[in-house]
């Protein structure tokens, strides 16, 4: 996960992988728990996932061959 960079500006997420994660299950949820995206990363490298969710905090959840990659965000 040290090759992974995840971060928010306003309600876009952007992850930045030096290795590609084609095909890694990326998972967003909000602080109760409820799933407010699910889907597999296309591009593996470069990604940008626009929500329409409310403000606050989000926990995202990325999966892939190489492990597992939690990380706080804050939406605005």
């Amino acid at each position: 996960s040290q090759n992974i960079h995840l971060y928010a500006h306003q309600k876009t997420i952007y992850i930045q992988s030096k290795e590609g994660l084609n095909n890694a299950q990326i998972t967003i949820a909000d602080m109760m728990g409820r799933v407010v995206y699910d889907n597999k990363l296309s591009n593996g490298q470069n990604e940008a996932i626009t929500l329409t969710v409310e403000d606050g905090v989000y926990i995202v959840n990325l999966i892939s061959g190489n492990g597992v990659h939690t990380e706080k965000v804050i939406l605005k």
